[in-house]
C-alpha cells in the first residue's frame, strides 16, 4: 500500500537537511563584513542555503498533508500555519513534527523574510538564532527518520482501512435485486446468492464476502466475484476471486499485528407487511430484516522503527440488509 510519492518526501526532507547543514558551515566560516565581492557572495550563500533548506522542509509537509488526504493552511499564514498544523496530533494522525524540530523550524521560518526582501540590511548578529535552529534542524532530520516513517505508518494503515471499509459496505449487493420481490403473478421471490459478509468468528482475521460485479446477474456467485481479507503471517492479504489470495501490504515496510472483524446484527421484524398472521411455532415466520454492521480493527508496527506501533478502529454499516423467513400464504 505504500505510495510511491514517498520517494519525493525522502527527497525533499535531505535535500532540506544538506541545505541546512551547508548554512551553518557558512555561518561558521563567516567573512560577511564589507562591500566587496567575497563579503556578498558569503551573504548571498548563506541567505539562499537557509531558504533553500527550509522551503524543502515545507515542501515535505506540503506532500505528507497530501498523502494523508489532508488539506494543507492557506492563506496569508499558511507558512506558519503549516508548522503549528504539522506539530499537532489530528484525528488518527500523530504529530507529524516532534515539538523540538517544530520550534526550530519556526526560527528558519522567520528568516526567511531576510533571505527574500531584507537581503540589503543583511547582519549577522541577528541571524545567530536563526542559524543555531538551522543546525538543530539539520541534526534531527538526518539522524532521525522518524518524520517520515510514522507518517508513512499512518498512511500505509489509513488506505488499507479505506479499502477494507469499502468492499464491507459493498458485500451482498445484488445487481438482480428486483428478482428477489414477489410479484403479482405469484412466482416466488429469487434467493440473492451473495450473503452479508462472513468472518471466521465472532472476533475474526479473516473476512470473506461476495458482490455484483457486472451485470450479468445469475442465481449463483461467480468465482470472480469472491473477495476477502486476511492477516499471514504479519502481512495483510486480499482475495481477489476463488482462491486468490494477494499480499496488499508491504511486508518490508509493515508488520501487521491485528486484523479483526467483528459483526454485529441487529433484527427488524416485517410482520406487518404479511396479509396472513403467522402460524402458531413457525420459525421462518415473519420474514426479518438483518442490519448488519462491522467494526474494523487494525495495528502494525514500522520495520524501519519496530517501536513505532499504530493502531486504527472502522465502524462499517452493511448497505445491502439480508431478508429472512416469510410471509404464510
Amino acid at each position: 500500500m505504500s505510495d510511491a510519492r514517498w520517494a519525493e518526501v525522502e527527497e525533499d526532507v535531505t535535500a532540506a537537511a544538506g541545505h541546512l547543514a551547508r548554512s551553518v558551515e557558512l555561518f561558521g566560516a563567516g567573512g560577511f563584513a564589507g562591500e566587496g565581492l567575497e563579503a556578498y557572495k558569503a551573504r548571498m550563500a548563506f541567505m539562499h542555503a537557509m531558504q533553500s533548506g527550509h522551503t524543502s522542509l515545507e515542501s515535505a509537509l506540503v506532500r505528507i498533508m497530501d498523502l494523508l488526504g489532508e488539506e494543507p493552511p492557506t492563506g496569508r499564514d499558511w507558512h506558519a500555519d503549516l508548522i503549528r498544523r504539522a506539530a499537532r496530533a489530528i484525528g488518527g494522525r500523530p504529530a507529524i513534527l516532534p515539538a523540538g524540530i517544530a520550534e526550530a523550524a519556526h526560527e528558519t521560518r522567520r528568516f526567511r523574510p531576510v533571505a527574500m526582501r531584507s537581503y540589503g540590511t543583511f547582519e549577522p548578529t541577528r541571524a545567530e538564532p536563526s542559524a543555531a535552529a538551522a543546525g538543530v534542524l539539520a541534526t534531527q532530520l538526518r539522524e532521525s527518520r522518524s518524520v517520515q516513517v510514522e507518517a508513512r505508518l499512518t498512511e500505509d494503515l489509513q488506505g488499507i482501512v479505506d479499502l477494507v471499509t469499502r468492499d464491507l459496505r459493498r458485500a451482498g449487493h445484488w445487481a438482480a435485486a428486483a428478482s428477489g420481490v414477489r410479484g403479482l403473478d405469484g412466482i416466488p421471490a429469487a434467493a440473492n446468492p451473495h450473503g452479508i459478509a462472513a468472518t471466521d468468528g465472532a472476533a475474526s482475521d479473516v473476512v470473506r464476502l461476495s458482490f455484483s460485479h457486472d451485470g450479468n446477474e445469475r442465481a449463483a456467485v461467480d468465482d470472480a466475484e469472491r473477495f476477502g481479507y486476511r492477516l499471514r503471517r504479519g502481512t495483510l492479504e486480499t482475495q481477489l476471486g476463488a482462491g486468490n489470495w494477494q499480499a496488499l501490504s508491504d511486508p518490508g515496510a509493515v508488520t501487521f499485528t491485528r486484523f479483526t472483524v467483528e459483526a454485529r446484527d441487529d433484527t427488524v421484524s416485517l410482520a406487518t407487511f404479511c396479509d396472513l398472521p403467522c402460524a402458531a411455532g413457525s420459525t421462518t415466520c415473519p420474514p426479518r430484516q438483518q442490519l448488519r454492521s462491522m467494526t474494523v480493527r487494525l495495528s502494525a508496527r514500522s520495520v524501519a522503527d519496530p517501536s513505532l506501533v499504530r493502531s486504527l478502529r472502522s465502524e462499517v454499516r452493511v448497505r445491502n440488509d439480508a431478508v429472512v423467513g416469510r410471509c404464510e400464504v
